[in-house]
């Protein structure tokens, strides 16, 4: 890999890099940093050798006296400087520390003069180790000291530097490779956990909980919030009491919550989106707030945290990952998930599911806070192409086999074939109204829901040239209304009932067309 004639200084022309030169800089002192929550942001002095920076809970170290850099030209060491000195003030805290860690990585083998042969050995290293996000670090780098006007900076070797192609990568190809990453059985588990751990504790009065106690309720109520929402542990850091709202009507509570998207920071601080809940997070939640007064002694203004750590301030979001991780240890047994992407797996399986179900790109991108629509166009793609690959590599996965013990309808039939015509199956899908799919031996005296239930059903024949594609789709219609306006553990059900009986309405379309030929 490190001899590709790309990285090769000979295919291209001869650029004398700049000798002598020396790069010096002087901080601008104070400068402002941009948080992440209100009063998160905070002036930093970039005059200091080690900056400090903090960001959902986590401090982040950049030191310029770091003995990684011994031996480094200062020069090199004044360019990235100043270069991570303008990058702090518009990117998150996280990104430019990947930076100034790509920079310490690099900082040995890339020349005071920024010569070709130097950045290409670099490029060769990072296509070799597949980095391909430290490609894209060094352009941005580049290009800067260009704009910049800086002298040891060449517009010949901006252009290479440029057109050399990264590893090739799909940033979503782990989507492509498994239906789900919460299967069926581990939801099941899931929702058992959160319902014996929280009617354990939410049942008991406010008064009498100690500061285990406390924390055991913060905890599983943080779990039940992921399985519902899956937000970015970032996300939950930022969650203040004026993002919880509950309404009343006719006696009756309704719960939302406020989701700030730390993903499209240039879109500004108030883009933020709602989130319907089900009344039992709303109910922990508005608990949670409760007790963070009367244990923590915090005052419930509307800027102050939800989720606290046990000394009362913000709970961090590594601390938050920590926690989920450690909850689905307890649920399965083993540390399935490494501790950063212990909440990814709801947040995929949330995608996964909203795609299975029909939902449009818009919608699984607006539901997971994304600020394009390319990962929700893959877990689109990925749900054809799984059951595709299962099938010719696996022959039936389980999933699959599980919807062919339950599609237990009746015979199909030709609708002339039929003698009584009151037996034919009529009702409604949400707004669809839909008639002759099939007969019905009980003819009129089900108690079922008519269309809904019969593709589940053994007293239910299908007429071959039924509308069933219209059935599938006013399924998916419904399913759809229910995905895109909550994701209520009230409604966990329904779906589940609304996936099985659209993959058995299109089964029974596969065996329509097959009686057709």
């Amino acid at each position: 890999m490190n001899n590709l004639p790309i990285f090769d200084s000979t295919n291209y022309p001869t650029i004398l890099p700049v000798e002598g030169l020396i790069y010096s800089y002087k901080p601008p002192g104070m400068v402002r940093v941009k948080g992440n929550v209100q009063g998160d942001s905070f002036i930093l002095d970039s005059s200091q050798e080690r900056w400090d920076v903090s960001y959902g809970g986590t401090t982040y170290t950049i030191n310029w006296n770091h003995t990684s850099f011994a031996g480094v030209d200062n020069s090199l060491i004044a360019l990235w400087r100043h270069h991570l000195t303008e990058e702090l003030q518009s990117k998150s805290p996280p990104t430019v520390y990947e930076k100034y860690m790509f920079f310490r990585h690099i900082s040995h083998q890339l020349n005071s003069n920024l010569s070709l042969d130097s950045i290409l050995a670099i490029f060769s290293q990072l296509y070799a180790k597949n980095r391909r996000e430290n490609f894209s670090d060094f352009r941005v780098f580049y290009n800067w000291g260009i704009s910049h006007d800086i002298p040891l900076f060449d517009r010949r070797i901006q252009k290479i530097v440029n057109d050399l192609s990264a590893p090739k990568q799909n940033p979503y190809s782990s989507i492509f490779l498994q239906q789900n990453y919460i299967t069926n059985e581990q939801e099941v588990r899931i929702l058992q956990y959160i319902d014996m751990q929280l009617s354990a504790v939410e049942s008991i009065n406010e008064n009498e909980f100690d500061i285990d106690l406390y924390i055991e309720f913060r905890n599983i109520t943080l779990v039940l919030l992921v399985y519902e929402i899956a937000p970015r542990p970032l996300q939950i850091f930022m969650l203040e009491q004026c993002d919880f709202k509950e309404i009343k009507v006719d006696g009756d509570c309704y719960f939302s919550i406020r989701l700030r998207r730390n993903k499209n920071r240039h879109l500004g601080d108030d883009y933020t989106s709602s989130r319907d809940i089900s009344v039992r997070l709303g109910n922990a939640l508005k608990k949670l707030t409760q007790l963070n007064k009367i244990l923590l002694m915090k005052p419930a203004s509307k800027d102050s945290p939800i989720f606290l750590n046990d000394r009362g301030n913000r709970w961090g979001a590594s601390a938050i990952s920590i926690v989920v991780s450690k909850a689905l240890e307890s649920m399965f047994g083993i540390e399935k998930l490494d501790i950063e992407g212990a909440l990814t797996p709801f947040r995929h399986h949330l995608g996964q599911a909203l795609a299975d179900q029909g939902a449009p790109p818009s919608v699984i991108a607006d539901r997971l806070g994304h600020s394009t629509e390319v990962a929700a166009r893959a877990y689109i793609t990925a749900t054809p192409s799984i059951a595709k690959i299962k099938t010719r590599a696996l022959g039936e996965n389980e999933t699959y086999l599980y919807l062919m013990k339950s599609l237990m309808t009746g015979t199909i039939i030709r609708r002339e074939d039929l003698n009584d015509a009151t037996s034919i199956v009529r009702g409604t899908v949400g707004m669809h109204y839909i008639e002759g799919i099939g007969a019905c031996d009980v003819n009129g005296n089900c108690h079922s829901n008519p269309v809904f239930a019969c593709y589940t059903c053994r007293k239910f024949h299908p007429f071959v040239d039924g509308p069933h594609d219209r059935v599938i789709g006013a399924l998916q219609d419904q399913a759809i209304n229910f995905m895109a306006t909550t994701i209520d553990l009230q409604h966990s059900r329904p779906i589940m009932q609304l996936e099985i009986a659209i993959e058995s309405a299109k089964a029974v379309l596969r065996e329509c067309k097959k009686h057709e030929v």
